[in-house]
């Protein structure tokens, strides 16, 4: 009977000494838990200071191109053939219909039958070609009734472009402004009237 006395004791001992090292493991574990909510509360915060920087820097490159187009179509006010009176950037339109629409457009060059619409982008894709052509001529119409009877000309400006949107632009009759260095590449041969 002392044997099994022995015995008992013994696993009674392992079984305490396990539940002692499983307690610590248990504390370790929350330990490096908590270390690891903190690491990532501030790896979070990080990574949301650098897609703000990028934004910025998205952003900025955005103006830089913006401006190029417009001062190089400011100099002669010509776009695909067609002479421009005026040439506006950032035009604004509120629209205090139904909808409550309201539209930027880039650059926009207009004369006395006829309105340019220049969509400036860093990176242009293709969805901007078709955001372009399917929704911000009807919007800038909605906007500026005035010039619901003109004809309008389309081109989409970009430090650079993702595959397919030069391909996708001239297909649909839409200028490609690019640039090269300090110098602006236009390519407005064959634009559709919209």
């Amino acid at each position: 009977m002392e044997e099994w006395r022995e015995r008992l004791d013994r696993i009674e001992a392992l079984m305490e000494e396990n539940a002692k090292k499983m307690e610590l493991q248990r504390e370790e574990s929350a330990k490096e838990l908590a270390e690891l909510k903190n690491d990532i509360k501030v790896m979070a915060k990080e990574v949301r200071r650098l897609n703000a920087t990028v934004c910025g820097i998205e952003k900025s490159n955005g103006l830089v191109a913006e401006e190029s187009f417009y001062n190089s179509l400011n100099e002669k006010k010509i776009f695909g053939g067609v002479h421009f009176d005026n040439i506006e950037r950032n035009m604004y339109g509120d629209g205090f219909g139904d909808d409550n629409s309201e539209g930027e457009y880039d650059i926009v060059m207009l004369n006395g039958n006829s309105i340019c619409i220049i969509e400036a982008k860093y990176k242009a894709r293709v969805e901007d070609v078709f955001k372009l052509v399917r929704k911000q001529v009807k919007k800038f119409k909605k906007l500026f009734p005035q010039y619901s009877n003109y004809k309008y000309y389309l081109g989409i400006g970009g430090m650079s472009f993702t595959s397919g949107v030069e391909r996708r632009a001239k297909e649909l009759g839409v200028g490609i402004l690019k640039l090269k260095g300090d110098i602006v590449e236009i390519h407005d041969e064959n634009l559709k009237v919209y």
